[in-house]
C-alpha cells in the first residue's frame, strides 16, 4: 500500500509538471502576455491540477467507482472530468481578468473550448488512474488464488498423509521383508495387494463423500 501511493504522488507531481510545462513552452513561444501573468498560470495550472484529480481520487474511491463495470462508469467519469476542467477554467479566466491590464471576460466560445480541452486531460488522468488500479487489483487477486491454490494443495497432502498410517505401512514393509527369503510366491501377492491398497486410498482421498461400499470394499 505504502509502494503504491509513492507512485501515485510520483506520477502525479511529475504527470502535472511536464504538461505543465510543455504547456509554458508553447504560451512563451506565441504570447504577448505579461510574464507574471504567465508563471502565475503555470503554478495555479500545476497546483489546481494536482487538486483536482485528488479530488476524482477521493470521489472515485468514495462513491465505489473502482468495483464498477465499465458501461455505467464512463459516464460517470466524464461528467465528473467536464466539472473539474470547467473550474479549471473559470479560475483561468479569473486570474487573467486579474493580472492581465484591461482584460475582458473570455468569450463564451474560448470558454467552451478550454472546458473541451481540459475534459481530454482529465479524461486521459481517470483512464490511467483506473487502467492502474485494476492492472493492481489482477495482481493481488492472482497473488489470492495462487495462495488459495498452495493451501487446497497442502490440505489434500496432509489428507493423503493421514490416510497412509506410517505404523500400518512400515508393518507391511517389514511382514512382506520376511517372506521374500520363506515364501517368494507369497510376498509377491502381498506386494501387489499393498499397491492396490495404497493406490485406492490415494484415489478415494481426492473424493469428498466415499461410498460405504467403497470404503468395505478397501478394508475387505
Amino acid at each position: 500500500m505504502l509502494r503504491a501511493r509513492k507512485v501515485y504522488w510520483l506520477a502525479q507531481i511529475s504527470g502535472w509538471a511536464l504538461l505543465d510545462t510543455l504547456i509554458l513552452s508553447a504560451t512563451l513561444a506565441k504570447s504577448t502576455v505579461p510574464m507574471s501573468y504567465i508563471v502565475m498560470y503555470g503554478t495555479l495550472f500545476f497546483v489546481s491540477g494536482i487538486v483536482l484529480t485528488h479530488g476524482m481520487r477521493y470521489l472515485f474511491i468514495r462513491w465505489g467507482w473502482l468495483s464498477m463495470r465499465l458501461g455505467p462508469l464512463i459516464p460517470r467519469i466524464l461528467i465528473v472530468s467536464v466539472f473539474a476542467a470547467a473550474v479549471l477554467s473559470l479560475m483561468d479566466s479569473l486570474l487573467s481578468m486579474w493580472v492581465v491590464p484591461n482584460a475582458t471576460p473570455t468569450p463564451l466560445r474560448y470558454l467552451l473550448l478550454d472546458i473541451f480541452t481540459g475534459s481530454l486531460f482529465f479524461l486521459l488522468w481517470s483512464g490511467i488512474y483506473f487502467t492502474f488500479h485494476f492492472f493492481q487489483k489482477s495482481q493481488i487477486e492472482e497473488l489470492k488464488n495462487l495462495q488459495l491454490i498452495a493451501s487446497q494443495n497442502e490440505i489434500e497432502l496432509k489428507n493423503l498423509r493421514s490416510q497412509l498410517n506410517p505404523h500400518f505401512l512400515f508393518n507391511s514393509l517389514n511382514s512382506i521383508r520376511a517372506l521374500v527369503d520363506i515364501y517368494p510366491y507369497k510376498a509377491k501377492e502381498n506386494i501387489t495387494t499393498l499397491s492396490n491398497l495404497l493406490r485406492k486410498s490415494l484415489l478415494l482421498g481426492k473424493e469428498r463423500l466415499i461410498p460405504l461400499k467403497d470404503e468395505l470394499d478397501l478394508v475387505s
